[in-house]
């Protein structure tokens, strides 16, 4: 039998709640924040999905005989620092607006606005990245 060891990157965004894995649309569970998970599957073609809330991740693949496979998931490229990025934007319009009675200081949130947009209705299934991993020493 192949092997897929699934590795869940441990990261703030998300942080407190589950994904759900599937492959080839059966559900085989939750993983948590910064756990592995071992899944046995006879060789063959799948697509593994991961999903949170709606949004989500895809990644199709293939294992062969005896084969182990490796793959981790994680938020969005840039998940990592989006929320201290979202902070110091904040707190900037706070000081421009209130403090230098700056009026069009709120406009400087519309990135932040924005990018949260994007990944919470077009970039839905782009949401949750799926790689594989590469073995050391090839």
């Amino acid at each position: 039998m192949a092997k897929l060891i699934i590795t869940r990157s441990g990261e703030w965004m998300n942080r407190a709640r589950g994904i759900k894995i599937m492959i080839n649309d059966n559900e085989i569970g939750m993983i948590a924040n910064g756990q592995n998970r071992d899944v046995e599957l006879p060789a063959g073609d799948y697509v593994l999905k991961a999903k949170i809330d709606w949004c989500g991740g895809s990644f199709p693949f293939t294992v062969s005989e005896d084969e182990t496979k490796s793959v981790t998931l994680s938020s969005f490229g840039y998940s990592w620092n989006f929320i201290p990025i979202s902070t110091a934007f904040i707190a900037l319009v706070f000081l421009l607006q209130f403090v230098f009675r700056w009026s069009y200081a709120g406009f400087l949130g519309i990135p932040v606005l924005c990018i949260m947009v994007y990944y919470l209705t077009i970039g839905r299934s782009s949401y949750l990245v799926i790689k594989e991993q590469q073995e050391s020493g090839k």
